[in-house]
């Protein structure tokens, strides 16, 4: 179960990441794949307290690459390759 969980926040990370990339894209507003990108957990706690507004274009592309830098992390972790061990092999049973 704990190996699904981790698998299925990548799959939402990958989803608001699109999901924000294509609300920025269509406002027009240039995106610069060199911006300088914010910590996940940083970003959200900010966001819980108020300090952040997603209702903003800029926040929400910040918001869109820090789901991406998480999911690039996620990814280069041992966890990763452990939790797709643990799906697969649960799949052959």
């Amino acid at each position: 179960n704990r190996a699904r969980f981790f698998l299925m926040r990548q799959v939402m990370h990958v989803s608001y990441f699109t999901l924000f990339m294509l609300i920025v894209f269509r406002t027009g507003t240039p995106i610069d794949v060199d911006t300088a990108k914010q910590d996940f957990r940083e970003f959200n706690d900010r966001m819980w307290v108020g300090e952040i507004d997603l209702a903003g274009t800029d926040a929400k592309l910040q918001y869109a690459w820090v789901h991406l830098e998480q999911l690039r992390h996620n990814l280069s972790r041992q966890r990763f390759e452990e939790s797709m061990r643990v799906v697969a092999e649960r799949k052959r049973d």
